[in-house]
């Protein structure tokens, strides 16, 4: 007798027995047609950063030939880059055919989740989620907590930026800005909503004529009040300089023959909280014009070419000595180092 057929017999009789005697309904893909893949809960969904979809991504896989289901079929949830998470990365079908990847934890960034599906080793479906920022839970200013402004003056309103938990910006939020004194004439709106980038703005800030300090405030339910503060000067406490040259290293110019036709500042000792402290002064004003101007000593007022004078605080290292001050700034543009001497201007 030939050995391979007395050792074959064997192994066909027992493999013919084992399949005639198999009653359940899931069959194998090797025996009949390759499996189909379907979705058994919803393929694309809308979410919230850091959530959990309301329901587990499911799919189904079937003999495509018999359309039972394929039991023990190797499938993996895959999450993309930054996708967030599932419980259930590698798993199988059951004997119904079906395989889950238990709770799809969401991303933290307002962007689109991907879970790829793979059954047996082949990318067969892709569940989407479309994230939506979550509830708002801080400001992020836009405009500085403290500015400063001549009585009268216009300066720029509060604005923040309206983030949630993981600094998503939260679009369509009714920011609120409301006067907490009588030292402010008008805000322009008192109500902002948040755009696409989460910005909500007043608008300009019309200060009082009494010097002093006044306050607005930006609110929305659930999230901690931001306060600013606007310090109204009180120009007699304002001491004025002009400037008298540029040094760059051991070279000195005149203003005019560095370009510039009007630069000027003022000192204040009105805040010690706004600005840096120079031999007992604060550092209010700063005002450049490029374009020429005049100074009306007569009436004390000042005039310059172009916008209203800007009222700014000065980190630049500076010292004050016989009456000039000196202030070291580094050109932006060029790297050079500057030192500014300004002399006090006479009234």
């Amino acid at each position: 007798m030939n050995l391979l057929l007395k050792f074959r017999l064997p192994f066909a009789v027992v493999t013919l027995t084992t399949l005639a005697g198999c009653s359940s309904d899931t069959t194998s893909p090797t025996k009949s047609g390759q499996p189909d893949v379907e979705a058994v809960s919803q393929i694309s969904i809308d979410g919230v950063v850091g959530k959990i979809a309301s329901s587990p991504p499911t799919i189904r896989v079937t003999d495509s030939k018999t359309h039972k289901p394929l039991a023990d079929i190797p499938v993996e949830f895959s999450a993309l880059d930054g996708a967030g998470s599932v419980t259930n990365n590698l798993t199988a079908t059951d004997s119904m055919g079906l395989a889950s990847a238990g709770k799809w934890t969401f991303s933290t960034r307002t962007s689109k989740n991907y879970l790829s599906v793979y059954v047996n080793g082949k990318l067969s479906l892709l569940f989407t989620a479309t994230l939506k920022p979550d509830i708002p839970a801080h400001f992020v200013p836009i405009t500085p907590i403290d500015q400063a402004g001549l009585p009268g003056t216009e300066i720029t309103g509060p604005g923040v930026y309206v983030q949630d938990q993981y600094t998503n910006p939260v679009p369509g939020i009714a920011v609120s800005f409301a006067l907490l004194d009588q030292r402010t004439r008008s805000l322009e709106r008192t109500t902002g909503i948040s755009d696409n980038a989460g910005l909500a703005t007043s608008g300009g800030w019309a200060l009082g004529s009494t010097p002093g300090t006044t306050h607005t405030t930006a609110s929305v339910p659930g999230i901690e009040s931001l306060v600013f503060n606007a310090h109204i000067l009180d120009p007699a406490s304002i001491k004025w300089y002009t400037l008298d040259s540029v040094r760059i290293g051991t070279n000195e110019l005149t203003a005019t023959s560095s370009g510039i036709s009007d630069a000027r500042f003022g000192i204040t000792g009105f805040d010690p909280c706004l600005c840096k402290k120079q031999d007992g002064y604060f550092v209010e004003e700063v005002v450049y014009s490029a374009v020429g101007g005049a100074i009306d000593n007569t009436s004390g007022n000042y005039s310059l070419d172009g916008p209203t004078l800007t009222i700014s605080s000065l980190t630049d290292p500076g010292t004050i000595q016989n009456g000039k001050v000196y202030l070291v700034r580094r050109d932006p543009d060029f790297g050079f180092v500057f030192t500014w001497v300004y002399k006090e201007l006479s009234q």
